[in-house]
C-alpha cells in the first residue's frame, strides 16, 4: 500500500494532537489526585 506522503502527514499530525490530548489529560487527573491527596494528608495530621 503506497500513502501519498501528505496522507502520512496528516495522519501523523492528528495522531501527535492526540497523544497530547491524552497526555494532558493524564497530567491533570495525576495533579488532581496529588492535590486532593495533600488535602487529605493536612487534615489527618
Amino acid at each position: 500500500m503506497n500513502t501519498p506522503f501528505h496522507w502520512q502527514k496528516t495522519i501523523f499530525l492528528n495522531y501527535m494532537s492526540d497523544v497530547k490530548k491524552l497526555l494532558s489529560f493524564t497530567f491533570s487527573l495525576n495533579e488532581k489526585s496529588f492535590l486532593f491527596n495533600n488535602h487529605s494528608r493536612i487534615m489527618e495530621s
